[in-house]
């Protein structure tokens, strides 16, 4: 999740604001929790770097959107919407297919300020276990066709010095994965992304990921002069001798994408903070 998080950018990866305040309870902002990774990416090539920068442009308080998410627990239909008075920035609409009861709108909504409270962690610093896989990312060239570039994603041996145990794991996992990122030049952004896990990674004893698999498709908006998500997919295999098989997916899709008022930044301005350097050509 958090590979594809990554690559898909600012809009639907948290919801945080730089200063590590949640918009769902706060002033929604420009700036992207993503603007820590501009000093990071300057040696990616020059369309990779505009995708992300699209992305963080963009920014987090710009779009509402729908989103139904499927995994082992169910099936969820919520809004998300930054235009909203706080307390009233994500509706959950659906359960299952039925209308919500208290308690699942109760339980969601703590839920989904649980899991922005844990990134709000990390900010505005990006975290050392982020910043080893982000530092680890290699993109090399596939082809050309039609205004958009097909890269081959591998990862280069991280550094695990002074992480702990679980952030090794976290990293070695991340960086097991390979495959490709479709980007496009004309209107930056992420158009496609499938990934999978190179081999299994043995994480402890006992314990290993046998399998991961990744994959993000997007629609052009104009607007907001980048691609949107439109489809998510993670798959994850494994097993643990105390646990037994691990078997976990989920499936996230995007619509009805609303621009709730607020300009997106200079995309200019933004690659100007992620360096001029890269990985390979233009």
């Amino acid at each position: 999740m958090l590979i594809g998080a990554l690559l898909l950018g600012a809009p639907f990866a948290g919801g945080r604001e730089a200063g590590g305040v949640s918009w769902l309870e706060g002033r929604p902002s420009h700036e992207s929790r993503f603007s820590v990774l501009l000093p990071e990416i300057v040696g990616f090539p020059a369309p990779v770097r505009a995708a992300f920068a699209a992305g963080i442009a963009l920014g987090t308080g710009n779009w509402a959107w729908t989103e139904r998410v499927r995994n082992a627990d169910g099936e969820t239909l919520a809004r998300w919407d930054p235009s909203q008075p706080p307390g009233r920035r994500i509706v959950l609409l659906e359960v299952d297919g039925q209308r919500p009861t208290a308690g699942e709108v109760e339980a969601f909504l703590k839920r989904a300020r649980s899991e922005l409270a844990e990134g709000v962690k990390e900010r505005p610093v990006l975290s050392r276990r982020m910043q080893r896989v982000v530092r680890a990312m290699r993109f090399s060239e596939l082809r050309r066709e039609a205004g958009r570039i097909d890269y081959r994603l591998e990862f280069a041996e991280p550094d695990l010095r002074g992480l702990g145990w679980v952030d090794r794991a976290f990293v070695r996992v991340l960086t097991g994965v390979e495959g490709s990122v479709v980007v496009d030049t004309q209107l930056p952004g992420f158009v496609a992304v499938d990934l999978s896990l190179a081999g299994p990674v043995r994480l402890l004893p006992g314990v290993k990921i046998e399998r991961l698999d990744v994959r993000i498709d997007s629609v052009p908006v104009p607007e907001a002069r980048t691609w949107l998500p439109r489809n998510l997919l993670v798959e994850i295999r494994g097993g643990a001798w105390l646990f037994g098989r691990i078997a976990r997916s989920l499936e996230m899709a995007f619509s009805d994408f609303t621009n709730v008022g607020l300009a997106p930044l200079p995309l200019e301005e933004v690659l100007a903070g992620a360096g001029a350097g890269g990985q390979g050509g233009e």
